[in-house]
């Protein structure tokens, strides 16, 4: 059972970056709500501790007598609230149960009033006013000025209004802010560049794990995946993956022994068979059966060399020998072999020799290699029609063969079955000779010689085989 995902694939990495960089930027939003709400609270205690200072002084300028109330407010000596820009207000009533007869108003109130609360009681009253379109914070409070005689019963209070506009405060935050600013952001800078250097840390163990499995092929399902100090949340799936390829190195175990079984014990009866036709025919028998039985049996033999051929190679029990090839000399002998099959079905095959191309590799292996892929493509190519076979300098010291033909029988997708054993389409299944087995050994021949092999199919169903990673020598 395949593991499948339904949504669009997105690295653990980018999951881990984004979760933690949005935690990040979380917490760099908060830590600058509290900043601002601190700010802001410590801006707004000092300038209402600037106004009480203010009126606080003004009260201790003015006294009382008989009833008549004195308010020494010199605006020469108090320039703030004469000033042309951003001056300070204030305005002193005398009370009466209510604010009567004006006692003192700052030229900077022009002919305006303070506003006051409904309720005015000797705690000082914080709250926003406009005045000329400027925004203020007003303080009012009632008081009791100082009587000239102390201890005399005949005293009146009076209300006292100090404003304030909020030009100073707003520049106070913002110097503020932009000085706590540049050390949050450099904070949320360096978290950012620590999250993405602790991911890509911590996400080590699985790309060497990645690495290990990548290393693991079918020919070496026997290798354990060895990660270095893996994580305990890593170590779980290391020890599942090496018990996975154990199952699968002993499935493919017994799969290869069965089939090399089956094989060496279909080579007796099959043996046994040719040599009862062939003595029926020498001996003159006119029955066209055992020339088809004598037929068939010499295709069961080629099949069960085939399968003996492929399971000794995938068991690792063919010896390679490491010798120079000529690439040119193996495709000639070739197309002298195949020069009746080819001439029998009207094959042309087009090949233009380059220079001389001589490789590292094991020249039989090499040579069957080959000689399936031409036999494959006579067998399959449309009568009459022209293939083609070349080779092509890859990198600086490998190089690649391809053949190509005619393929209309094939449609999209099979391209990818080519290589599996047995595979046919079904118009050529009831050909005689033909096992499905050729493409399956050529795969399997490439695998142990360290070559690739591949298929491409065109829009125009032109099929091409390509191997590759020859080695020049």
């Amino acid at each position: 059972m395949a593991i499948t995902s339904h949504n669009a694939p997105v690295s653990l990495s980018r999951r881990l970056t984004v979760s933690l960089s949005m935690l990040a930027v979380g917490l760099f939003i908060i830590m600058f709500g509290v900043t601002w709400t601190i700010v802001d609270r410590y801006a707004a205690k000092n300038l209402r501790e600037d106004l009480l200072a203010r009126a606080t002084s003004i009260i201790a300028l003015s006294e009382q007598e008989r009833g008549d109330i004195e308010i020494d407010f010199n605006e020469k000596f108090m320039p703030d609230y004469a000033k042309a820009t951003e001056p300070h207000y204030l305005q002193i009533w005398s009370w009466n149960g209510r604010a009567d007869a004006t006692l003192a108003h700052s030229r900077s109130l022009k002919e305006n009033n303070l506003p006051l609360p409904k309720a005015l009681t000797t705690v000082p009253s914080f709250y926003a006013a406009t005045i000329d379109g400027r925004h203020v914070t007003v303080m009012a409070m009632r008081f009791t000025p100082v009587p000239e005689q102390h201890g005399s019963a005949d005293t009146v209070e009076a209300v006292i209004a100090v404003a304030s506009g909020m030009e100073a405060t707003a520049r106070f935050k913002q110097t503020f802010l932009l000085l706590s600013l540049i050390p949050l952001l450099v904070f949320f800078a360096a978290m950012l560049v620590g999250i993405h250097g602790f991911i890509r840390k911590g996400l080590q163990p699985l790309h060497r794990l990645v690495e290990a499995v990548t290393k693991i092929d079918i020919n070496n399902l026997h290798a354990s995946i060895d990660v270095d100090n893996p994580p305990l949340e890593v170590r779980p799936l290391v020890e599942q993956l090496n018990t996975l390829f154990m199952r699968l190195q002993k499935a493919m175990e017994n799969e290869r022994r069965f089939s090399s079984d089956v094989a060496h014990e279909l080579r007796t009866p099959i043996a046994e068979i040719k040599l009862i036709c062939e003595v029926e025919v020498r001996r003159g028998e006119k029955s066209s059966a055992y020339s088809e039985i004598l037929a068939a049996a010499a295709d069961m033999e080629a099949t069960v060399e085939t399968l003996l051929t492929i399971a000794r190679i995938e068991g690792n029990k063919e010896a390679v020998v490491h010798e120079v090839c000529d690439v040119n000399a193996i495709i000639h002998a070739l197309q002298r072999r195949y020069e009746s099959q080819q001439k029998k079905r009207n094959i042309i095959f087009e090949y233009v020799d380059v220079e001389p191309l001589l490789v590292r590799s094991d020249c039989r292996k090499l040579e069957l290699v080959l000689g399936n892929l031409m036999s494959n493509t006579i067998t399959h190519a449309l009568e009459g029609s022209t293939c083609t076979m070349r080779v092509a300098q890859d990198r600086d010291d490998t190089m690649s063969f391809h053949i190509s033909n005619p393929a209309p029988q094939l449609g999209e997708g099979d391209q990818e079955k080519l290589f599996e054993r047995f595979w046919q389409k079904e118009a050529s299944r009831t050909k005689r000779g033909h096992s499905g087995l050729g493409l399956s050994l050529v795969k399997s021949l490439c695998g142990y010689l360290g070559l690739a092999i591949a298929a491409e199919l065109s829009k125009d169903r032109l099929l091409t085989l390509t191997v590759s990673g020859l080695k020049k020598v």
